[in-house]
């Protein structure tokens, strides 16, 4: 919980928010340049900061496909999306059907490195576990597939490219 609450609070100060508090106007003496102006060599989070506002909507990375002879569907997709000051992230796990999408775990957003990690559980149990640099084209980084509590899994580098969000089932 307290790695959760410390991404959201990451985030909210990437946009601009402290919880509980109210929006402040920026100070004549503040010499902190607002974060559109940040060049993106910058170790704050200017790469991602377009891509992940409030109004942005929600951005999506990796497709699903049908397979024509059997019209099964199989692919990851994860989104994203910034709601109340908070990061938001859901998968769908193609497996036949594109299933309803549903939230990733633990997520954490490091905006100091662009450092995005989350992971989301099967049915049986089996977790996948997912540590990407953030970028508004892509994410890429590590996987770990098919943990279970007596695997340690398979770790694989993995780039999921961005695509269109699919918004339903």
């Amino acid at each position: 919980m307290r790695r959760t609450r410390t991404g959201f609070v990451l985030v909210a100060t990437l946009l601009g928010c402290q919880a509980g508090a109210p929006s402040r106007e920026r100070s004549t003496t503040d010499t902190t340049p607002p974060l559109a102006s940040v060049p993106s060599t910058t170790p704050r989070l200017a790469s991602a900061a377009a891509c992940l506002s409030p109004d942005s909507g929600r951005i999506a990375f990796g497709s699903i496909e049908i397979a024509p002879e059997t019209e099964d569907a199989s692919g990851v997709q994860f989104s994203f999306q910034v709601e109340d000051g908070a990061l938001k992230g859901f998968y769908r796990d193609a497996r036949g059907e594109i299933p309803p999408e549903l939230p990733l775990q633990d997520l954490v957003l490091d905006t100091a490195t662009d450092t995005l990690s989350f992971w989301y559980g099967s049915e049986s149990g089996t977790r996948y576990i997912f540590r990407y640099h953030f970028a508004c084209d892509q994410l890429s980084g590590i996987g770990r597939y098919f943990v279970t509590p007596t695997s340690p899994g398979v770790t694989s580098p993995d780039t999921v490219r961005r695509a269109l969000y699919i918004s339903s089932p």
